[in-house]
């Protein structure tokens, strides 16, 4: 997750220097051109974060979703270029030139770069190897545990529990969502209370999942988890 965490950060740094240079070939300074390149690459790593939430399943509304989210990139990138070059003094120009506000080049410097991040992310991240441990703190301790270990994570109102194969349990402050992120492919979400560890589950139907001696309900929100539970051995 760390080095996941490092590459993204070290690749929208890179991104940011690669389109700084190409404005400052537009007779801008190189710093009027890094606050430009600044206010561009805000739409787009908009965009490459509400991309990740797009669902495919259902063709129709994917496809519309992507549209609208590309108008929301757009709008994003506009209102900061816009903004930019009305309250920044190093910009040397009223003029703001054509390319910069040509919905187009927008489209294709943010796509450009989203898919590259996906395609380097993939190559690099795909087959990481899984967390052997994860940390939390629980009743005010740190807790190491083997994430093979757990079976479940069940979300109690304010309290989430941990439970593992060993009969043991964990209570933690630590939001279901918030573990949702942390755990790997191991586990997938089947309920807004229930993540399971698919290495336990003994069956899966529509409505319901065996996970060791737990029955867990699939709301109907995770319904597309269905196949996803099966065991990941």
């Amino acid at each position: 997750m760390k080095k996941q965490i490092f590459f993204e950060i070290s690749y929208w740094l890179l991104v940011l220097l690669i389109l700084s240079f190409l404005i400052k070939s537009m007779s801008y300074s190189f710093e009027a051109s890094f606050f430009i390149a600044s206010a561009i690459l805000m739409g787009t790593v908009v965009g490459r974060v509400l991309h990740k939430k797009i669902d495919y399943k259902s063709m129709r509304h994917g496809v519309l979703n992507s549209i609208y989210l590309a108008f929301v990139i757009l709008l994003i990138e506009y209102l900061t270029i816009t903004l930019v070059h009305l309250y920044i003094p190093l910009l040397q120009t009223d003029q703001c030139p054509d390319i910069l506000i040509n919905p187009i080049f927008l489209w294709i410097i943010s796509i450009a770069f989203i898919i590259i991040d996906e395609l380097l992310s993939k190559l690099f991240f795909a087959n990481r190897e899984l967390d052997k441990y994860i940390e939390f703190t629980s009743e005010r301790r740190k807790i190491k545990l083997l994430t093979d270990s757990i079976i479940l994570i069940e979300s109690n109102g304010d309290e989430v529990w941990v439970r593992t194969s060993l009969q043991t349990s964990f209570r933690t402050k630590m939001k279901i969502s918030h573990w949702e992120g942390r755990l790997d492919s191991r586990f997938v979400r089947v309920h807004r209370s229930y993540i399971v560890n698919r290495n336990y589950v003994v069956d899966v139907n529509a409505s319901e999942v065996r996970v060791g001696d737990y029955l867990i309900p699939i709301s109907r929100k995770y319904k597309e988890c269905n196949p996803y539970c099966k065991p990941n051995k």
